[in-house]
């Protein structure tokens, strides 16, 4: 199975391509890129962290290598991810304790419900990617713009400018040509595959199965339970376009995990993988589809109260692509964090 992991032909210029987005995109696809998230970064939920783990000082901000660009299912919120450098205690039979070089995984919310969380990101970049970045305007050396004649200095940390530009390209509002239809009946095949997934790999461990971890340099922070809800009483407007009542599974690869543990966690990463990249471009879809005057101009029923439910609406719509008929359903709803 082939996903492409972007959407559009990525950052320009000038035009609707130059936009956020495309400029998270263009940080994840530099290799040599080292983001720095500002220190002043406030997490929307408490996070729990381990008290072993000790981040490295930096005043520029806390440093990430990017792997990953990711979008949330409900909200309109993009995330940059990545490997995090920090120190971990160990402690020897004696009671001495060491401090080992480790990398953690995090995740770091630039966009949230389609608005900027913070205005500027400063980067270590490769000679290509500060190209880019130079020529689109919005590289600065803090307070100075960098100019077209100004030459890439390796290991230089430059700021990167977000909020001078659009968000997201409203020329991503083409549901046809960028098949979302199709996109997101493999995100609920990938979805409901998963939460299968789950329910195996769930047994295979209540039947004693173990998987083997060697150290290396990766830390699994055992100790860091994700993000912790806090009540601050903010709503937010959640939106959601499926393709009604898909519930289809990859019985391959259903079929493929049943063996042992070992299968099954690799196939679920996989999945993962896959499942990040087409619901990122079904949310961008999406997202620039509701920036639009119309909504797309799709002929949609009158809201109704989704049963069971007392906050939700949905409304309905058939389109046609490719020969294929479909039945679009978007469904709305306030969420109180």
């Amino acid at each position: 199975m082939s996903i492409k992991k972007y959407i559009g032909e990525g950052l320009k210029d000038s035009g609707p391509n130059l936009n956020v987005l495309n400029v998270l995109r263009t940080l994840v696809e530099d290799i040599d890129c080292i983001c720095y998230i500002p220190q002043d970064y406030a997490a929307e939920r408490k996070v729990v962290t381990n008290s072993r783990i000790h981040f490295n000082p930096v005043e520029a901000g806390k440093s990430i290598v990017i792997t990953g660009v990711q979008s949330n299912q409900e909200r309109f919120n993009f995330s940059l991810t990545g490997e995090v450098d920090v120190h971990v205690e160990y402690e020897a039979a004696d009671g001495t304790v060491t401090l080992k070089p480790k990398k953690v995984f995090r995740t770091y919310t630039i966009i949230r419900d389609g608005k900027l969380v913070f205005n500027y990101i400063v980067a270590k970049l490769s000679y290509e990617t500060f190209n880019d970045l130079r020529s689109a305007g919005i590289l600065y050396y803090n307070g100075v713009k960098v100019g077209d004649n100004h030459s890439y200095v390796d290991g230089f940390l430059y700021k990167i400018m977000l909020n001078t530009i659009p968000v997201i390209s409203i020329n991503w509002a083409q549901p046809m040509q960028i098949g979302l239809y199709e996109n997101l009946i493999l995100e609920n095949t990938l979805a409901n595959t998963l939460t299968e997934l789950n329910k195996i790999i769930k047994q295979q461990k209540a039947d004693g199965e173990i998987l083997n971890s060697d150290e290396d340099s990766i830390y699994f922070d055992e100790g860091y339970s994700g993000e912790e809800k806090v009540s601050s009483g903010l709503t937010i407007e959640c939106v959601q376009y499926s393709i009604k009542d898909d519930k289809a599974v990859d019985i391959a690869r259903i079929n493929q995990a049943q063996p042992n543990l070992v299968l099954s966690t690799q196939i679920k990463k996989v999945i993962n993988k896959e499942l990040k990249a087409i619901r990122f471009i079904n949310r961008c879809v999406t997202w620039a589809i509701e920036q639009t005057k119309y909504r797309g101009n799709f002929d949609w029923s009158d809201l109704e109260l989704v049963p069971r439910s007392k906050e939700k609406y949905r409304q309905t719509c058939t389109v046609k692509d490719n020969g294929n008929v479909y039945e679009l359903q978007r469904t709305e709803y306030k969420m109180v964090i």
